[in-house]
């Protein structure tokens, strides 16, 4: 899987729902991004940490 900047929590959303692969390879992708940008967005690290995504 290619990886690129994620531009907003939509775009996030839709890349997990759409994908078929709902693997370990795209939770660890999503939880890397949380731990970055937690402090600077609040709502993707909730959502991650309640696996919303």
């Amino acid at each position: 899987m290619p990886i690129r900047c994620l531009i907003n929590l939509q775009e996030v959303r839709e890349l997990v729902y759409n994908s078929k692969r709902h693997s370990t390879e795209l939770i660890l992708f999503f939880n890397a991004i949380a731990r970055k940008e937690a402090l600077r967005d609040k709502e993707l690290g909730l959502l991650i940490k309640i696996g919303v995504i």
